[in-house]
Order: structure tokens, then C-alpha cells, then sequence
């Protein structure tokens, strides 16, 4: 059973019974998931689907998901290479609020965010493993498709 209040009010639940792809969507899932107490929410509609894709479709499976950063630079004894990671984390985050509302473990990471923060470490020379606050394995409710951008 998926815990409701873990899925932010902006996140999309589909309906389409009709979508190939149903049977191995999280969003559809949650769809027939959610509780009875709920009388509104969020949903996808039918155009989102095109050409067999579908802009919302999001695999029904638990991943790994982390957030605080303060371990990863207490792991990081160069001061220098924190700086430079840090400029360049805040960069990828698009801002300073951004950069450090992740930092504080104010919002979870999904895998392809530790990616990209991998590839910010190795690059400022750093190969060690990224160490996080707080790690769980869940589903993924902090994807937003590119069509809502």
C-alpha cells in the first residue's frame, strides 16, 4: 500500500485503464491506490498520450532515493574541492534556494539526481562515493514531466 501523505498535491495520478501501459505505471497504480477520503486530485488526461508514449508514464518500482548533503562534503576533506562542488551543485540546482533546500534534506533525490551529483564530484576530482543524510528505498514522487515545464 503507498503512503498518501508522501506524494506531493502537484503530482499527477492517471486514470487511463486504456493505456498500454497501465499494468506497469506507478501513477496508475496510485490511482487506484488512493484512499477513499480523497475526493479530488491531480490527474493525467487522455492527450498526454501520443504515438504509444505517454509524457507522465513513470515505472511502478522502489528506488533509491537520498537527501541532506551535509555527510557528502563532511566526507570530502579538501576544502577547495568542496567549494568547487558546491559551485557547481548550485549550478545544476538552477539556484542558491534551489541548491540548498537539497542540501538541508528539505527534498528527496531521485537516482537521476545522485547521478548528476556524481558526475559533479568525479569531475572536480573527487571519486569517492557521494554520502547522503538520510537514505530509503521508495517510489519516486519527485518527477515533474518536462510537458509541465
Amino acid at each position: 500500500m503507498i503512503d498518501f501523505k508522501n506524494i506531493p498535491d502537484w503530482w499527477a495520478l492517471c486514470p487511463g485503464e486504456n493505456c498500454p501501459r497501465a499494468g506497469e505505471c506507478l501513477r496508475h497504480r496510485v490511482y487506484y491506490e488512493a484512499p477513499t477520503r480523497f475526493s479530488q486530485w491531480a490527474c493525467v488526461l487522455p492527450h498526454v498520450r501520443r504515438d504509444g508514449e505517454c509524457w507522465y508514464f513513470q515505472k511502478d518500482e522502489i528506488v533509491r532515493m537520498v537527501r541532506g548533503m551535509k555527510a557528502l562534503y563532511a566526507a570530502i576533506r579538501d576544502r577547495r574541492v568542496c567549494a568547487d562542488i558546491r559551485k557547481d551543485l548550485m549550478a545544476c540546482f538552477g539556484s542558491n534556494g534551489a541548491y540548498y533546500r537539497y542540501h538541508n534534506g528539505e527534498r528527496w533525490m531521485n537516482p537521476e539526481m545522485q547521478q548528476m551529483i556524481q558526475a559533479v564530484l568525479k569531475r572536480n576530482g573527487y571519486n569517492g562515493e557521494a554520502q547522503y543524510d538520510e537514505v530509503v528505498f521508495s517510489y519516486d514522487f519527485t518527477i515533474r514531466p518536462e510537458a509541465d515545464i
